[in-house]
């Protein structure tokens, strides 16, 4: 008898080897797409602060490496801001 557990495993799978095979043949092709500097700007102000926040209401400091996430994110993206696309 099938599990869901085991449906949902082969799921995943057959959806990481299609995305694995499609971006293979990106890089094949010798695509390169631009950074999008901006998008790294957003990010960073939603991490920051949720993680700051999640790790006070619950008291786990684990949180705290998406807050650290967040400023390495908007580190980035200010070191880059002359890119930002317009």
């Amino acid at each position: 008898m099938v599990d869901i557990l085991q449906v949902s495993i082969l799921g995943l799978t057959l959806i990481g080897l299609v995305i694995g095979v499609l971006l293979l043949r990106k890089w094949k092709s010798g695509y390169q797409g631009e950074v999008n500097y901006r998008a790294f700007y957003i990010i960073g102000v939603t991490f920051l602060p949720a993680g700051v926040a999640l790790s006070a209401s619950t008291r786990n400091p684990g949180f705290f490496g998406m807050s650290s996430l967040g400023a390495v994110y908007l580190a980035i993206a200010l070191a880059n801001r002359d890119k930002w696309k317009q």
